[in-house]
């Protein structure tokens, strides 16, 4: 092709159509998603601290989310799990209090990472490390 020269158009159709939201999760694809939470956090380190467990413990996912749906968050329709408009308010929340770490695994990813490298020896426990229940109030 030259300089201006115009390709020839075979066909050119215009299709309207809608995107689909992701299905909504179940309590397998949610338990699954907790597992794997540490490959969507884009720092190597802390995704490798992660890695090894996820979002909670195999033995403590279950009761995560069943904590979730009895305060309220999340409640079942049929197999699916919807967040609830209390869910929704504290996410929202949060995130109006530039809180938003909250609501992302990269922070349990950092925490995950402060406690291997504690069991490691390479880090002390201490006060600064800790978080009291009064800062979070």
């Amino acid at each position: 092709m030259e300089a201006g020269e115009r390709p020839p158009a075979v066909q050119v159709l215009v299709v309207a159509e809608k995107t689909k939201p992701p299905p909504p999760y179940t309590e397998a694809t949610l338990l699954s998603a907790m597992e794997g939470a540490g490959q969507i956090i884009s720092e190597e380190e802390l995704r490798k601290a992660m890695s090894e467990r996820g979002l909670g413990t195999p033995a403590t996912r279950a009761a995560i989310i069943e904590g979730l749906l009895n305060s309220d968050y999340l409640e079942r329709k049929k197999k699916d799990l919807h967040a609830t408009p209390k869910g929704i308010a504290l996410i929202t929340r949060l995130k109006g209090l530039s809180l938003d770490s909250l609501c992302s695994p990269q922070l349990t990813g950092e925490w995950e990472l402060k406690l291997r490298l504690m069991e490691q020896g390479k880090v002390r426990a201490t006060a600064s490390c800790m978080i009291s229940r009064e800062a979070w109030r």
